[in-house]
């Protein structure tokens, strides 16, 4: 089957229940992932079971389109003291929020997954990091920076709260104006947009695939076993298909919706849920040094108080008109 880049894959496995008793489990498990932002041909490997106990894998070609919007270009923001903020463009398009059914080490508030359709908007390459605070911010909110936390120009800005965040993007949209640098208008990303931007067209628990024995997890995060429970310069790990670095690990990262327990009510563009007056809890994504190897996946969600942490940063989106 050929489907459009940047498209929802449908399952269209469900004829391989033909082989066994004719009654298919609730779900069928593709076992490798579909980028469909990125075109090609893929094989989709499906494992299918019955209700009797019969187990049968089928496969299904399918093709994407070479008819995705232009993606992945860059655009660089000089700071105060030329320090450089890059951002890279996210293309227009929908996917799938939260966990698919049966997620492995999966919780119960990353459902029921739905579509979400956005525009398109532009995000940090990585976290923001230690430089570019001082850069623009010049000083620290609360505790500083420590040694065994991670100290570095490079490394992410952590001990900062939501709030801080959007002081910061406050902040960077005046130096923007002041020094001519375009039409750009810098934020916190919304929930969806940071879950759409991860995926990055890929459907799996992890934008490497689904890693169900978590063997390729070193080589795209830093977490609780490789961390030695400090975080680390941007950009050591893997990359993800939009060019993103450090999107699992590191440190949590901040959304600007308000925390709800599932997604019942959800935005279907892409805006962030926010109430009114706003909740206690806001919702931070990613994982982080300290996070175990589950806590890493795309679809997971913590809920977190508008307080500073030594686990905890942010990266900014940006609309550029």
């Amino acid at each position: 089957m050929t489907i459009a880049c940047g498209s929802i894959y449908e399952d269209a496995g469900a004829t391989a229940a033909d082989a066994c008793d004719g009654v298919l489990t609730a779900s069928i498990v593709v076992v490798n992932p579909i980028n469909t932002i990125v075109a090609g041909a893929y094989t989709v490997r499906y494992t299918v079971a019955d209700e009797s106990g019969n187990a049968a894998e089928a496969t299904r070609t399918l093709t994407v389109e070479d008819n995705c919007e232009d993606f992945g270009e860059e655009k660089t923001i000089n700071l105060p003291g030329d320090v450089p903020l890059v951002l890279v463009q996210i293309p227009a398009g929908s996917y799938m929020m939260g966990k698919y059914p049966d997620e492995q080490d999966s919780g119960a508030d990353e459902v029921p997954q739905h579509e979400v359709t956005l525009d398109g908007f532009w995000m940090s390459k990585s976290e923001i990091t230690q430089q570019q605070w001082i850069a623009v911010m010049e000083t620290w909110p609360g505790n500083v920076p420590y040694e065994e936390n991670g100290v570095g120009d490079t490394h992410p800005a952590y001990n900062v709260s939501s709030d801080d965040a959007r002081n910061f993007a406050a902040a960077l949209n005046a130096h923007i104006t002041e020094t001519e640098q375009g039409n750009i208008s810098t934020r916190l990303p919304s929930e969806a947009e940071w879950e759409y931007a991860a995926r990055a067209g890929t459907t799996t628990r992890f934008y490497w695939g689904d890693d169900p024995a978590y063997t390729l997890i070193g080589e795209n995060a830093w977490y609780s076993d490789n961390s030695t429970n400090t975080t680390h310069p941007v950009g050591e790990k893997q990359q993800n298909a939009f060019g993103l670095f450090d999107l699992a690990g590191n440190v949590w990262e901040w959304c600007e919706d308000d925390y709800h327990d599932s997604y019942t009510g959800a935005p279907a563009d892409g805006s962030p849920w926010v109430d009114s007056p706003r909740a206690d809890y806001r919702v931070v994504r990613g994982g982080s040094k300290s996070e175990q190897n589950w806590g890493c996946r795309l679809a997971n969600r913590l809920k977190s108080p508008n307080s500073r942490y030594g686990n905890t940063g942010f990266r900014i989106v940006a609309d550029v008109l």
